[in-house]
């Protein structure tokens, strides 16, 4: 529910509340770090209310304002990765940089012209497939290896950020709160 100054979520069946209490226990980390200008203030728990900011998709603006909007997302990544939460779980990096990657891929693999090729064409450049040899894939995603795992958004694309061209601020939100079974708060 959006109205002038606050948007309120609320699961459309009761098996998404994790999903709502995941992205409040996000925000609470935040608000631990001090004050992160990106993120809008909660304003209730119950229902789960944030402050509503205004702005545009960065996807919708020029090439002046998307060099602006990737500095404050940078500057973002700056402020919040520094923070450890948890210690790495290499079953939930398998998770989901190699199951999630091949489950969301495979479906579409028979529309992929050169999905079973060794090389690839992706917007006209060639490159290697990296779906060629899963195996090897599978390989290089198990030899990864993080000290632990810091506070992430998890899911910040350009539809979860909005930008203020008047302030030239950066709204981020509907953070996912998790990577994997990992809680990241």
């Amino acid at each position: 529910i959006i109205s002038d100054k606050a948007v309120i979520k609320k699961p459309k069946e009761p098996q998404y509340q994790g999903l709502i209490d995941a992205e409040l226990l996000w925000y609470d980390e935040i608000s631990k770090i001090g004050e992160i200008e990106e993120v809008p203030c909660v304003l209730n728990r119950n229902p789960f209310k944030i402050q509503k900011r205004d702005g545009v998709h960065p996807y919708l603006l020029d090439s002046e304002d998307m060099k602006q909007v990737l500095n404050k997302i940078f500057s973002f990544f700056n402020k919040i990765h520094k923070n450890k939460i948890c210690d790495t779980s290499q079953k939930d990096m398998h998770k989901m940089y190699y199951e999630k990657t091949i489950n969301r891929v495979e479906p579409y693999a028979n529309l992929i012209k050169e999905y079973t090729s060794e090389k690839i064409k992706i917007n006209g450049l060639t490159t290697l497939n990296p779906f060629y040899n899963k195996r090897k894939l599978k390989r290089y995603f198990n030899e990864l290896i993080a000290e632990n795992f810091c506070l992430i958004h998890g899911d910040l694309t350009f539809s979860n950020c909005l930008w203020d061209s008047k302030s030239k601020t950066l709204s981020i939100f509907d953070p996912r709160g998790k990577f994997g079974s990992s809680s990241l708060v």
